[in-house]
């Protein structure tokens, strides 16, 4: 996972993925992430709804 996180970072500094594209798959990978560390028979503690704010922090804000 971490090589495709890398990947996606280097489109987007290189301008190929656009920065809501970015969010939204960061926040898919993350979801899917917990999903698995959480085991089945386990009940989840919150149930999402939305998706209403990601927070994305780069080395370079002004390259961004």
């Amino acid at each position: 996972m971490r090589m495709l996180v890398e990947r996606m970072l280097d489109d987007f500094e290189r301008g190929t993925l656009s920065r809501r594209d970015l969010a939204v798959t960061l926040a898919g990978l993350a979801t899917g992430a917990a999903s698995v560390a959480t085991p089945a028979r386990a009940a989840p503690s919150l149930k999402a709804i939305s998706l209403n704010h990601v927070t994305v922090r780069v080395p370079n804000l002004q390259k961004t």
